[in-house]
């Protein structure tokens, strides 16, 4: 199971209701763009390439990619809480794009 938090706001709310599925794209460092893309924070629209799984988008060269169907949804506040049952996971080995505190980071090797 996962739980995704959608702004009541956002163009794609209406469209996981009818559905009642969606995908998750884990990025990878290699992706910060497509975070900086997606957070609205671009100047400029551009044509995004997905590649499909199980018939849902989901952003190639990620760390991970989840297709879930919607088991449950709760209004919260200004946002839907959609819990998905996960039917496909894929996982490359990759580095996570981090982001906290308002900023990008990057795993440290520990020294254990």
């Amino acid at each position: 199971m996962i739980l995704v938090s959608i702004s009541k706001n956002a163009k794609m709310l209406e469209t996981m209701k009818e559905s009642g599925a969606f995908a998750v794209s884990v990025l990878s460092q290699e992706q910060k763009e497509m975070s900086v893309y997606f957070a609205g924070q671009a100047k400029e629209r551009r044509e995004i390439e997905f590649t499909w799984v199980n018939d849902m988008p989901v952003l190639p060269h990620s760390l991970a990619a989840l297709v879930c169907d919607v088991y449950d949804a709760h209004a919260a506040g200004d946002h839907t809480l959609f819990i998905g049952k996960v039917n496909h996971i894929t996982t490359h080995e990759l580095e996570p794009l981090l982001f906290f505190g308002g900023n990008y980071r990057m795993l440290q090797a520990s020294s254990l």
